[in-house]
């Protein structure tokens, strides 16, 4: 990934970028190493923000969020130090992204970006897993809202979802360790507009 100052903060008011952080269980106990892949992913997108950049990272199974400023110099090891629950992987932490990114008011260019390995649960219900066809319901109908969506989908069962790029949805999959370089490279490009 070659650094592309003016190309990564385009437009003066800049991205604001929200991830939903996979840290549920399965996440570490796959010989993968899925949370080292996620974890990458996020220190790759951390050191690419532009000065008027915000990522806001959602960690499926804390409440806090942790929010990196293009501008700070340490940004990259505020993520490397972020700890990890290891819980379930709640399908309402994708609405809870989305929403505050409706919400926001900044004139910022907005991105929804989904770090996972595995099925939602909805927590909220009796259901239990969430269909694949409800989490890809959700990337659209945040999508059609002016959202861009990047879904990367890590280890070999994975689901994955629709790659869609004339609605800005677009998907991933990393489906092993050798294959995530290529993977995050892709997405960041296409969130950071490099070539």
């Amino acid at each position: 990934i070659v650094s592309n100052p003016t190309a990564a903060e385009g437009n003066d008011s800049g991205k604001i970028i929200n991830v939903v952080y996979d840290d549920s269980e399965s996440m570490f106990d796959h010989n993968e190493t899925r949370w080292c892949q996620a974890k990458y992913a996020l220190e790759v997108f951390a050191a690419m923000l532009g000065n008027n950049d915000v990522m806001n990272v959602y960690c499926m199974n804390r409440d806090d969020i942790v929010t990196i400023q293009g501008r700070d110099s340490n940004r990259v090891n505020t993520i490397h130090q972020m700890t990890s629950k290891y819980g379930w992987t709640p399908f309402d932490s994708i609405s809870r992204a989305g929403d505050s990114l409706l919400n926001d008011q900044s004139g910022r260019e907005k991105w929804l970006v989904i770090l996972t390995d595995g099925e939602f649960y909805n927590v909220n219900s009796n259901s239990g897993k969430t269909p694949k066809e409800s989490v890809q319901n959700t990337i659209y109908y945040y999508s059609d809202r002016g959202i861009k969506t990047v879904y990367l989908a890590l280890g070999s069962d994975a689901a994955e979802m629709q790659n869609n790029p004339s609605r800005n949805a677009y998907a991933y999959k990393a489906a092993n360790t050798s294959g995530i370089l290529s993977t995050v490279t892709s997405a960041a490009n296409q969130i950071f507009e490099h070539q």
